[in-house]
């Protein structure tokens, strides 16, 4: 088991639970072999992984092919599960191997000791990605109290249901289709806290590019239309694109080759996924990662 330490500690405090799980794990074992079948259960969970931080929220365990994470934020926790169907929906990978999440969310109190949570709520909200669909999305009432009301439509209740491990029946929903997740990300920027905008600064040979909350789509590729052109035969014609969204930076490579994300402390492959940027660092696009006069330096303040 590999837990995320965090230095903070909650007593009771109450929390949107996630537990999102990858179906039929078993099969795939069995059908790829335990290596190829470990190293895709591992792009899965690191996708997760980035989403949920892309969406404000925190994962603290994975427990094979699972990931438990924590949300102070409805509309933020109800994003992370819609962009999730949304990932297994359109990643090729997913797609060849009719890879689909279960998910499940409840709210309630925690108490965390050590980066490890616990609680009886924890516990519900794993029954509820157990009783979810391929696909699905299910929500205890606790967490359907505190939806916005704009986002209502959104969820449909499933009926009353047993909980393995609970007292009498509890009351469930679903969250609804990936084709209204813009909705969801609209009453997010309505209802979230204002902080000062970042901005996005790229050095390549000389040149600087200056990003704000304002830019919609910036491309990098070897072609010369593009908004910065690397010139290297391993860069494709279109290779990757920076995007703003949801307050942050995020990296987009749609490249045959793939990009490296360096940073102080680590180094990030991207390949027809995405990374959200922070701090500082250098985005090498293609086979340019032994080729410093062609890395892209960035810092986001």
């Amino acid at each position: 088991m590999e837990t995320q330490q965090d230095s903070s500690s909650a007593s009771g405090e109450s929390r949107f639970i996630f537990f999102a799980d990858i179906c039929q794990s078993t099969a795939l074992y069995d059908h790829l072999g335990d290596v190829e079948a470990a190293r895709l259960m591992m792009y899965c969970l690191e996708a997760c992984a980035r989403q949920v931080e892309a969406d404000s929220g925190r994962m603290v365990d994975t427990r094979g092919d699972e990931v438990l994470c924590l949300f102070t934020d409805v509309v933020e926790a109800l994003r992370a599960a819609t962009a999730l169907h949304a990932f297994t929906q359109n990643d090729p990978r997913c797609l060849e191997h009719r890879i689909s999440l279960r998910i499940g969310i409840h709210h309630g109190p925690v108490i965390e000791l050590k980066g490890e949570i616990y609680g009886d709520a924890v516990n519900l909200a794993a029954r509820l990605a157990d009783k979810s669909k391929a696909g699905q999305t299910l929500l205890s009432a606790g967490v359907k109290a505190q939806v916005p009301d704009t986002l209502d439509r959104l969820l449909r209740p499933v009926g009353k249901s047993t909980i393995r491990g609970k007292q009498g029946v509890t009351e469930l929903f679903e969250l609804l289709s990936n084709s209204d997740s813009e909705d969801i990300t609209e009453v997010s920027r309505r209802v979230q806290r204002p902080g000062r905008s970042l901005q996005l600064r790229l050095s390549f040979q000389g040149k600087q590019h200056r990003l704000s909350q304002m830019t919609t789509r910036f491309t990098l590729g070897r072609n010369a239309e593009c908004d910065l052109c690397v010139p290297h035969a391993s860069v494709s014609r279109l290779h990757a694109e920076i995007r703003y969204r949801n307050g942050r930076f995020h990296l987009f490579d749609v490249s045959t080759n793939g990009t490296r994300v360096l940073t102080r402390t680590n180094t990030f492959a991207v390949h027809r996924s995405d990374l959200m940027l922070q701090h500082q660092g250098a985005i090498c696009l293609g086979r340019t990662l032994r080729q410093p006069n062609l890395h892209l330096a960035f810092t986001v303040r």
